[in-house]
């Protein structure tokens, strides 16, 4: 079941933002749990505002959640556990950053205290904007967990997946079109957001970066750029549960439509793209929990 809580406590739970609530999950008398938690994407940053005839740089895609993996046995946990599953980050206005999002958690209790934390994965960071006719950074950062910070993890066994960082936006005077999100990690992960679309002096306007329809390779899902001038919805075109990135819209010499909010779990929000008014960066995907009973 998607977004609900099981029928019986023996099937699987799946829990997918924006829930902004502890939700309780009562453990059955099973042997073993397999919990997931994917961190939301930060927020794109906005694209810089500027009169015609001036550079103007794109926003910077934020940066996609970690994802943590603990496989536990059933009889040291508590008979019901707590989860929050974080929403993205918001889009920066132009010129602003993009926001992170919130951590997603498992917990003994519906608390954030360290001591009562089972898992923990945190969001990814929201991009720079575009500034002085250059594109706004990618947002980055270390985002592990470390077990000081959710000991609870030391009961089972544990894995991770690192955040993608988001991609710089594109620099005014040398504009081109935007690169597509950071490729997924083995096919599981949410890549870093696009970065947004830059305008040069001659006023040429350019296309964000977007993952539509976009390539599987040896290492993961990688995203392909749109064409001028196309403005939707991430492709969801490697139908895995993590998906697509969103995209941003055409630089213009005027009022830029803002980015399209990330779709898929986990991934870093578009940049936004430049003009004499710049556009909001995209919103960060959503975080997601899954627990697997063995």
């Amino acid at each position: 079941m998607f977004g609900d809580l099981a029928t019986s406590v023996s099937e699987p739970v799946v829990l997918r933002s924006p829930i902004s609530a502890w939700i309780p999950i009562v453990v059955p008398r099973r042997r073993l749990a397999m919990i997931s938690c994917a961190g939301p994407g930060g927020g794109g940053g906005g694209g810089q505002s500027g009169a015609s005839g001036t550079a103007r740089g794109g926003g910077g895609g934020g940066q996609s959640g970690t994802i943590y993996t603990l496989t536990v046995v059933c009889a040291v946990l508590p008979c019901t556990l707590y989860c929050y599953v974080g929403g993205g980050g918001a889009g920066g206005v132009a010129g602003a950053s993009g926001s992170a999002g919130e951590d997603t958690m498992v917990a003994f209790q519906p608390s954030t205290d360290v001591v009562d934390l089972l898992v923990m994965a945190h969001s990814g960071n929201g991009g720079s904007p575009g500034a002085g006719g250059t594109g706004g950074a990618g947002g980055i950062g270390a985002n592990i967990t470390p077990l000081t910070q959710c000991p609870g993890m030391n009961l089972g066994f544990w894995s991770a997946i690192t955040s993608g960082s988001g991609n710089t936006g594109l620099a005014g005077g040398t504009a081109t079109n935007g690169a597509g999100a950071t490729a997924f990690n083995n096919r599981t992960h949410g890549g870093g957001g696009p970065g947004g679309a830059g305008m040069n002096t001659s006023n040429t306007s350019f296309q964000s970066g977007g993952n539509n329809p976009g390539t599987v390779t040896s290492t993961g899902y990688q995203s392909a750029n749109l064409a001028g001038g196309t403005n939707q919805p991430g492709s969801n075109a490697h139908r895995s549960v993590i998906s697509g990135c969103g995209t941003g819209v055409l630089s213009t010499n005027g009022v830029t439509p803002d980015a399209i909010d990330s779709i898929g779990f986990c991934c870093g929000g578009t940049g936004g793209g430049s003009g004499t008014t710049g556009g909001k960066g995209g919103r960060g995907g959503p975080g997601l929990i899954t627990i697997v009973w063995y």
